[in-house]
């Protein structure tokens, strides 16, 4: 009965009057928010995409609607729970494993073309379970990850931040199996995985604040001196860093700065699972109905300390522009109408705007 209230909102909103077009209008509206966006995680309770959608094109002007619906309808991307399972289900096969066999292959000096028969060997072996595996977000799906490959539990962490009791418990059950399979070496781990779902731009990973680098892997690096002093990694411990998902600015970005901030190769690298190419961000001539509209509805209400950080939020953080929605949160990176929930007892100037998809923030008045 809800749906079907929230369906004839959405009609009375749209406002259109040709019935084979409203009925195509319809179809398409049905099939996306069963196949994807009903499951959006960013929802309250009760709440499910037709409704949402009718709420947020209520908010635009008359003349403005087709053109926000035609937007979702057309040119946004939802990457689900199955899709990003998906993706989490390669990172095994298609990152970690080759790049285990190539160290292995530097040990054993032979060509790392013969990954078959480098993956049978001691080295790839002890490599493997020598391999130290943390979280850079709530995004990381270490739980995924684990069950998706030949590893132990206790090579897996959820944060880098490991305390004495867990980092000895760690050490103990390494130390173990390496005895029990003659591997030779120091009872610690020689390379470290981090893991993380997302990248829009490449900031939040590392970025120069004055003369300083900071991000997560600035973080990750602090916490790495923090293993060594627990004897739980090698002291020419390896850093590999994976990404679910990155756009092309932020792989490129990345691949300009990491050597500029003593990232340097081999002993820190980053890899992705899947790259957005170039031509994904919103453009000026393809995407221009929805580029004015992110300008003409745009509060500078929305715009604070933190948004600040990447420069004018108007096409999302550091003018990311992408038409992306991931399953259990919208990115900052793509246009605030999208994602933005605007309270006017805090924002004052704000309308009170409420995003199609509604984006849980980090740094909010109400959680300051």
């Amino acid at each position: 009965m809800k749906a079907a209230l929230a369906e004839q909102l959405l009609l009375a909103v749209l406002g259109i009057d040709d019935l084979q077009e409203l009925s195509a209008i319809r179809e398409r509206i049905e099939t996306l928010t069963s196949l994807k966006f009903d499951s959006y995680e960013g929802y309250s309770a009760g709440v499910r995409f037709m409704e949402s959608l009718a709420t947020w094109l209520s908010g635009f002007r008359e003349e403005d609607r087709r053109a926000a619906l035609d937007f979702v309808l057309d040119r946004l991307t939802f990457v689900s729970a199955t899709e990003l399972d998906h993706l989490v289900s390669s990172v095994y096969p298609d990152i970690l494993r080759p790049w285990l066999t190539d160290r292995a292959a530097d040990l054993r000096g032979e060509s790392k073309w013969s990954r078959s028969a480098l993956a049978k060997s001691p080295e790839f072996e002890s490599l493997q379970r020598q391999m130290l595996i943390v979280g850079m977000s709530d995004g990381a799906r270490l739980d995924k990850l684990r069950r998706s490959g030949p590893f132990s539990n206790e090579q897996f962490h959820p944060v880098a931040a490991i305390d004495k009791e867990k980092a000895d418990g760690m050490i103990e059950s390494l130390g173990e199996v390496m005895k029990e399979r003659g591997w030779d070496g120091p009872h610690a781990f020689n390379s470290v995985v981090v893991i993380d779902d997302f990248a829009g731009s490449g900031q939040t990973m590392l970025r120069k604040k004055k003369d300083a680098w900071v991000g997560r892997l600035p973080k990750i690096r602090a916490q790495l001196e923090r293993m060594r002093e627990l004897k739980l990694v090698t002291e020419d411990v390896r850093v590999l860093a994976v990404l679910y998902l990155v756009t092309d600015k932020a792989a490129l970005h990345l691949q300009n700065t990491m050597n500029a901030a003593g990232f340097d190769e081999p002993h820190w690298q980053v890899r992705w699972v899947h790259r957005f190419p170039p031509s994904f961000p919103l453009d000026d001539a393809r995407d221009a109905a929805i580029r004015d509209l992110c300008n003409r509805y745009f509060s500078e209400s929305w715009q604070d300390q933190y948004t600040g950080t990447g420069g004018d939020l108007t096409y999302g953080y550091g003018g990311s522009a992408l038409p992306l929605v991931l399953h259990h949160n919208a990115p900052n990176n793509a246009p605030p109408i999208i994602w933005k929930v605007a309270d006017p007892e805090i924002a004052e100037g704000s309308s009170g705007w409420r995003g199609v998809f509604p984006r849980h923030e980090r740094h909010h008045p109400r959680r300051a």
